[in-house]
């Protein structure tokens, strides 16, 4: 799946958004563990 807007969990946060160019979920991972380390994306 490739969209615009990936959902980005940490832990003790709150879900927020990530939004940027299209992406699949592997370029979007990489994306948010290249700013914090221990990301998951939805």
């Amino acid at each position: 799946m490739t969209k615009a807007c990936w959902l980005v969990i940490l832990p003790g946060r709150s879900p927020f958004p990530m939004v940027g160019g299209v992406m699949g979920r592997d370029e979007a991972l990489a994306a948010a563990r290249a700013i914090w380390p221990n990301a998951e994306v939805r």
